[in-house]
């Protein structure tokens, strides 16, 4: 048995529950967080701020959730960082990202936290983690009645 770890930097607000994720949700946090790749979320939330985005100028690929294989062997060709999250499986249509983990990897490698109405049962909402290597997590928690919080 694995003894998990329970350590709660300071700073936090960790009784937090958002209302819900999928209600009341700005475009802008739609747009970013239906973007895999770590780089281009990361253009685009900059260029954004800066009111410096104009995707008929830059081109949809930008905003794409996923790349074309082509592309992404073409961007890898630069450097393997900006295959930061290329790899995520794709967001199925009901899905939200809620968390996201960034490992300091040479290839930036992304664990992405999700979450999508939980139809099956008494509804509520169900979670899935996913990275780019196919690995299986098992979760603590599979569904919630409502949004988790630290507590949960």
């Amino acid at each position: 048995m694995t003894d998990l770890i329970n350590r709660r930097p300071a700073g936090f607000y960790y009784d937090f529950r958002p209302a819900s994720y999928f209600e009341d949700v700005d475009l802008k946090t739609i747009v970013l967080a239906s973007i895999s790749g770590e780089h281009r979320r990361k253009d685009v939330e900059e260029r954004l701020a800066s009111g410096d985005f104009n995707p008929l100028v830059l081109g949809e690929w930008l905003t794409d959730s996923t790349l074309d294989p082509d592309l992404r062997s073409r961007l890898s060709s630069v450097h393997p960082s900006l295959m930061s999250g290329e790899y995520l499986p794709p967001m199925g249509a009901q899905d939200i990202e809620i968390a996201r983990v960034v490992l300091a990897s040479v290839t930036g490698d992304v664990i992405s936290v999700r979450a999508r109405r939980d139809h099956a049962g008494a509804g509520g909402i169900a979670y899935l983690v996913v990275d780019e290597y196919g690995t299986e997590y098992r979760l603590l928690q599979e569904r919630s009645a409502q949004p988790l919080t630290w507590a949960n």
